[in-house]
């Protein structure tokens, strides 16, 4: 897993790294099971949580990687939030 320096994040690279771990690790087995689910993915660890919304994502992450960085993804839609 690379190491995104914290001192300097590049968030284009950050989110690069997370839908690339997505693809590889976590698309084929969960989008038919937990498809509009949010999955926060620390980009650090490799360690995953899921959650109804990004918030019930993003506290469970915090509680396996206390101290993460992660990258949020609704699974099974191209982006994650849309704006109107």
């Amino acid at each position: 897993m690379p190491t995104i320096p914290r001192h300097r994040i590049d968030f284009k690279y950050a989110a690069e790294v997370g839908q690339k771990m997505y693809d590889e690790k976590f698309r084929a087995t969960l989008e038919p099971q937990e498809f509009g689910k949010y999955l926060a993915l620390d980009l650090e660890s490799g360690s995953a949580a899921l959650g109804k919304s990004s918030t019930e994502a993003m506290a469970a992450g915090k509680k396996v990687a206390p101290g993460g960085f992660f990258y949020v993804i609704r699974v099974g839609f191209p982006t994650t939030f849309v704006l109107r």
